[in-house]
């Protein structure tokens, strides 16, 4: 009786101790190759690149301008002379008329020119003390000489502290300026005395 067996039924045989028997001259079948399951390669996924966000600049905080300023004056003008007069003395503006007047000395010819200095200006985002007194100096910046009333105005065009409530001569510029404070009294002899001396010094 001739006896096959497979490759599979000789390991089994073999692991139980059992010799089998095979003719001489033919080759026992060699057991096939264990079938070994191919190792899965997986490609390793880059991460996605990760997005860098700059660092917050630390905004800057908004500047201290000072509280607003607000104020009007009345603006006297022939040639290179000037009157600012604080709204508080427009009851003065015939004086102050013929003040500019006299400084031409009473020419007949002498044109008078009247406008307003209204601050803030329209649509202005800043109105601190610094942005009005630029704008008051570059009102008058091409004056030569200017007579001022009112104590904002003294303090923005010639410097709070710098000049006294009696009427005071100042520099700015090439420009004469001519301080009055709020408090001086026109009608005081010695303040008139004071105002055509200045008026008479300009003709000498």
């Amino acid at each position: 009786m001739k006896l096959t067996l497979s490759a599979r039924q000789y390991r089994l045989l073999d692991a139980m101790g059992i010799d089998v028997w095979v003719p001489r001259g033919k080759p026992q079948p060699a057991p096939p190759p264990e079938s070994r399951a191919k190792p899965t390669i997986r490609q390793a996924v880059p991460d996605p690149p990760h997005k860098t966000t700059p660092p917050r600049q630390p905004s800057k905080p908004p500047r201290d301008t000072g509280p607003a300023i607000r104020f009007s004056a009345l603006s006297i003008r022939s040639g290179q002379h000037h009157a600012l007069v604080d709204d508080s003395a427009h009851q003065e503006r015939a004086f102050w008329l013929d003040l500019v007047r006299a400084s031409h000395g009473f020419r007949s010819q002498t044109t008078l020119r009247e406008g307003r200095f209204d601050w803030p200006l329209p649509g202005l985002q800043e109105a601190d003390a610094e942005a009005a007194s630029k704008a008051l100096r570059g009102f008058v910046q091409s004056d030569a000489l200017i007579w001022l009333r009112g104590d904002a105005l003294a303090n923005l065009l010639v410097g709070a502290g710098e000049w006294q409530s009696f009427p005071q001569r100042h520099r700015f510029g090439e420009a004469e300026v001519w301080v009055f404070g709020s408090d001086v009294d026109l009608k005081d002899g010695g303040t008139r005395r004071v105002l055509w001396t200045a008026i008479e010094a300009r003709f000498h």
